[in-house]
């Protein structure tokens, strides 16, 4: 039995995309494929390796359950996304800006966007820092929208017991176990609108093009740059918890019991490998507005990448 077929087969035994409707495994299967492909430096489409994450089996698991359902892979199911070539116009001039620098991965910080932002950041600190129900703003383009301050897991196969007849007087260990039909939904929630700074970790070439994106701060001294932020912000948040660090992206299909919301989010967004600095308030607050910061020169640590 090959891999495929393990796949298969470990899928039929936990069949948790049953329940999905057409709508929800069509996304599935483009969350996959967004995950599953990248791009050479000649800005030609390619598939990862099977060492960068579980796309492929999930990808394995998403077609069985097609054929359970006794349909097959269309089109319109993975339209979109990095089959777009009209999308990704920039991978090949990504890869050749890359060439200069080339840092070993986990010694860089990215931030993308506009020219119009990036220059004043990099010649005299000017960064915009936003509050987590920023993000949920549906002007905001698909790769950068997102709930910040939920989310939502999956639980399939799940149990409820109940007393025989109703008679609550009957101990526990005697209630009878009911089969769930469907998949439960549990959410996570913030109480509380928190302030969040993000940055990729990775460069993808793919990235410009998904951030709409004219070019990329490239952030050589981390600890620096989480000094100075670091430092600038207490001033402005006295009390505010600060953290920071790499992004967990998590399936909900595959649900954990313990999620840290501050640092989580849907898989669909992994190849974009976030690093986020995040702040805490003492109190619950809600409807929070930007802050804008001016950090000082980053041209000594920090290089302007222009497509």
């Amino acid at each position: 039995m090959n891999g495929s077929e393990l796949w298969r087969h470990s899928y039929r035994q936990r069949r948790y995309l049953q329940h999905a409707t057409s709508d929800e495994l069509k996304q599935r299967f483009q969350d996959l494929m967004d995950n599953a492909c990248d791009f050479t430096a000649e800005g030609k489409l390619a598939m990862k390796s099977l060492e960068e994450g579980e796309w492929i089996e999930f990808f394995a698991h998403a077609l069985e359950e097609l054929e359970l359902r006794g349909e097959s892979v269309r089109p319109e199911l993975v339209k979109g996304g990095h089959f777009d070539g009209r999308r990704y116009i920039h991978a090949k001039r990504a890869a050749d800006l890359w060439k200069r620098l080339d840092l070993p991965s986990g010694t860089y910080l990215l931030k993308f966007g506009k020219l119009k932002y990036l220059r004043p950041f990099w010649s005299v600190g000017n960064l915009r820092v936003a509050p987590a129900s920023y993000y949920r703003d549906p002007s905001l383009n698909f790769s950068i929208r997102d709930s910040e301050l939920e989310f939502t897991q999956e639980l399939y196969g799940a149990k409820v017991h109940h007393p025989p007849n109703g008679d609550y007087s009957v101990p526990r260990g005697e209630w009878i176990e009911m089969p769930i039909i469907g998949n439960v939904k549990s959410t996570v929630r913030s109480d509380s609108d928190y302030f969040i700074s993000c940055f990729s970790s990775a460069y993808e070439y793919r990235l410009y093009d998904d951030f709409e994106a004219e070019g990329c701060l490239v952030v050589e001294d981390i600890a620096r740059f989480t000094k100075s932020l670091k430092s600038r912000m207490e001033e402005v948040l006295p009390g505010w918890a600060f953290s920071f660090g790499g992004v967990d992206y998590r399936d909900p299909y595959h649900p954990t019991p313990k999620l840290n919301i501050f640092f989580c989010k849907h898989f669909r967004h992994a190849y974009q490998r976030e690093f986020r600095f995040a702040w805490q308030p003492p109190t619950k607050r809600e409807s929070l507005k930007p802050i804008y910061l001016e950090l000082g020169p980053l041209k000594d640590y920090c290089e302007l990448l222009v497509l």
